[in-house]
């Protein structure tokens, strides 16, 4: 046996022996001896963002007869009114990936490897009455051996930091609705966040500081927001950026009178600003534009469902000015699907897509590079990650199934090509791939994914897949080419 294998045996049973541990907590947790018939309460879905959830329907309850021994941490009143009450959650999750030719199978580095990596979060959630609120979230995420190129990145590591620490201060304003003001740090998820995510599948989330400003009625929200980014210290107590600012304000809500006309109806308006003009423009640029960068994009998205029919569509789009040094911005991005849920055994939805995300027409000078800002590319562009959302467009088509109410398999395929010629193509870390070089080819690969998911119960969820990379012809003519091949075991427990 080989190191390799030997390698990639020892990772997969230290998954395995993470998982059947959290597989005991939970079998222990929701024991069928513990489960009471009590119809009235229903647990809050787990969300991305765990301060989004609210368990303030256990008020009042006893939590030794709502079928979760996990309850009793969910609710804990302070005093005797129920003014003052505190929450407690968190998650652990495992992963196991094994990589062959990553980046393409480029010399000079390992580019086969078996590796694992951990993330741990953990929360505490203060509530006085509905007019004060602090929430506060740690974590701990670390990687095994990894001797990819980048070694234990910052995507990785980041042991014992703080993800979020703020504070709501919440003001009635008058019958129309609630004004949150939330100052400190904060993760960010905007819309279908494209643009702005907390990024989840990374073991390192994004995270900001700053100040938020939440205007919320019955069926819209206003976000206003000034933030600095947070990057990661590996092993001290991360810092906010203050040369990198972003700021916007960001409208969703739903159409409900449209309901009786058969459409439901969602909808996104958003300027966003991202100014970094003290400094360079990391990795070199922009297709040899250099500089400081202001950026502003102005966008909005439409969503929903023809009701009754088993269709639902999609359609997001945004532009960009500013400027990186002294050159202008002048940059968009388009992103649209539809769907069909079919009346059949496993329920399965069939999906279209295209993205288009413009690139440069020529080195230097003016920047048509749209730029991705802090986006979510994983679930739109590929498992692999090699493609973002610049000087990009990409073909998507897919079926997902749900064969049993435990078990979600997906199958998605991508076709890539650059919008532009002449520019390079990017990651979703907008760092470059491949510069133009000597290939006017536009072809740049095919990506096809295979994802099953079981879900044990509502604190445990088991996935498991594979991704295979297919280089086109300007990966071919520009450096190695290699096909690169993903997998991946992964355990999340949740509470």
């Amino acid at each position: 046996m080989g190191a390799k294998e030997h390698r990639m045996i020892t990772t997969l049973l230290r998954c395995l022996v993470t998982a059947m541990s959290l597989s005991a907590v939970v079998v222990a947790s929701t024991s069928p001896g513990l489960f009471a018939d009590d119809e009235a309460f229903r647990p809050p879905r787990y969300q991305s963002l765990r301060y989004r959830e609210d368990w303030r329907g256990l008020e009042g309850r006893d939590t030794s007869t709502t079928g979760d021994t996990l309850d009793p941490i969910k609710y804990v009143p302070i005093t005797d009114n129920g003014d003052l009450w505190v929450s407690f959650g968190g998650q652990a999750r495992s992963r196991v990936e094994s990589w062959e030719n990553f980046g393409f199978g480029a010399p000079g580095a390992d580019r086969d490897d078996t590796f694992w990596i951990h993330r741990l979060r953990y929360h505490m959630d203060v509530h006085y009455s509905d007019t004060l609120r602090f929430f506060v979230e740690g974590k701990n995420a670390w990687s095994g051996d990894r001797d990819l190129p980048g070694r234990r990145s910052p995507a990785q590591v980041d042991e014992w930091d703080l993800q979020n620490a703020f504070v709501d201060v919440n003001v009635p304003v008058g019958d129309v609705g609630r004004l949150t003001l939330r100052p400190g740090r904060q993760e960010v998820e905007l819309g279908k966040q494209r643009l702005v995510s907390s990024l989840d599948w990374l073991n390192v989330r994004r995270t900001f500081e700053g100040i938020n400003g939440i205007f919320t009625t019955d069926n819209w929200k206003v976000t206003s927001f000034y933030l600095q980014f947070v990057p990661i210290d590996k092993y001290k107590l991360n810092d906010a950026d203050r040369d990198v600012q972003f700021y916007g304000v960001y409208a969703e809500g739903n159409w409900p009178t449209l309901r009786d006309k058969g459409v439901k109806l969602d909808s996104d308006l958003y300027f966003l600003g991202l100014d970094r003009s003290s400094r360079a423009v990391p990795g070199g640029g922009y297709n040899g534009t250099s500089g400081g960068e202001e950026r502003w994009t102005l966008g909005g998205r439409v969503g929903g469902q023809l009701l009754g029919t088993g269709l639902d569509f999609d359609l997001e789009g945004a532009i960009q000015a500013g400027r990186v040094g002294s050159q202008d911005i002048d940059a968009f991005f388009m992103s649209t699907s539809v769907g069909y849920q079919l009346e059949a055994h496993a329920s399965p939805r069939l999906y279209l897509g295209l993205d288009f995300a413009s690139g440069d027409n020529k080195a230097g000078g003016d920047v048509q590079t749209f730029s991705q800002l802090f986006p979510l590319g994983h679930a739109y562009l590929g498992f692999i990650d090699v493609i973002g959302r610049q000087n990009n467009v990409a073909f998507s088509t897919g079926i997902a199934l749900k064969p049993t109410e435990k078990v979600v398999c997906r199958v998605d395929g991508f076709y890539f090509l650059r919008a532009s010629d002449e520019d390079a193509v990017y990651n979703p870390g907008s760092g470059v791939v491949r510069t133009t070089g000597t290939s006017g080819s536009r072809d740049v690969g095919a990506e096809i994914d295979f994802t099953v998911k079981y879900i044990f119960n509502r604190h445990f969820v088991g996935a498991v897949g594979y991704s295979h990379f297919f280089p086109g012809e300007f990966i071919e003519e520009t450096g190695p080419a290699r096909d690169i091949d993903f997998y991946y075991l992964m355990s999340t427990f949740t509470f």
